[in-house]
């Protein structure tokens, strides 16, 4: 009887600590799930907040009509002619994309190691080519732009442009990745609102000077 009574309790002891262990298990399970949940909301309300901000900034572009460029300073535009008709590609795409890089700051220096006017990385200079001298920077700018335009020549983008401009302005952004997306409105917000910025100052410019 006493060997019984000892069992039982042992028993007991087990199912107990079994018990414990569950709603530890439990009590951990429910932390890490609610812990998720908090990192993931919290990451939401930043990527809101960052999309709202390019949003606005969409926003007073179309309201302003894109007078702000009137007193934006393209870094010595004849610069940006010469190496564009060099590379095949049109001046004012240059400049469109010069403005949303840099403002036109030939100092400008951005936290993932972009350099200068064109905002380019180093990985696009050759040899001993010195980023930070404005007159390379647009150089090896419009060379990568050339080189995009060999690529994406032929292909219609979103806006339907069968010489892939807008393709161009996203892989000067976003990469691969993202001009390999065609519809820019799936695009990551980052690259979806440069593509929208850069391309509507563009076509600001062209009809500024008159062009289609």
């Amino acid at each position: 009887m006493r060997n019984l009574n000892n069992l039982l309790e042992e028993l007991l002891r087990l199912i107990i600590a079994g018990a414990l262990i569950a709603l530890l298990c439990f009590t951990v399970m429910v932390l890490v799930v609610e812990g998720a949940k908090h990192i993931g909301k919290e990451n939401r309300i930043k990527a809101l907040k960052q999309e709202q901000a390019y949003k606005k900034a969409i926003y007073k572009d179309k309201i302003k009509g894109q007078t702000k460029l009137l007193h934006t300073k393209v870094y010595d535009y004849a610069t940006i002619v010469k190496y564009a008709k060099m590379y095949g590609v049109d001046p004012l795409l240059v400049a469109s994309i010069q403005i949303h890089e840099s403002h036109g700051d030939p100092n400008a220096l951005s936290s993932s190691g972009a350099i200068g006017l064109m905002q380019v990385m180093p990985f696009h200079a050759r040899g001993s080519e010195n980023l930070f001298n404005p007159d390379t920077n647009v150089m090896v700018a419009c060379r990568l732009l050339g080189w995009l335009r060999g690529q994406f020549k032929g292909t219609t983008d979103h806006l339907s442009n069968a010489d892939g401009t807008e393709l161009m302005v996203a892989w000067y952004n976003g990469g691969y990745k993202q001009a390999n997306i065609r519809d820019n409105d799936k695009r990551c917000f980052e690259t979806k609102y440069y593509v929208k910025r850069v391309m509507n100052s563009y076509t600001y410019l062209k009809r500024k000077e008159g062009k289609k």
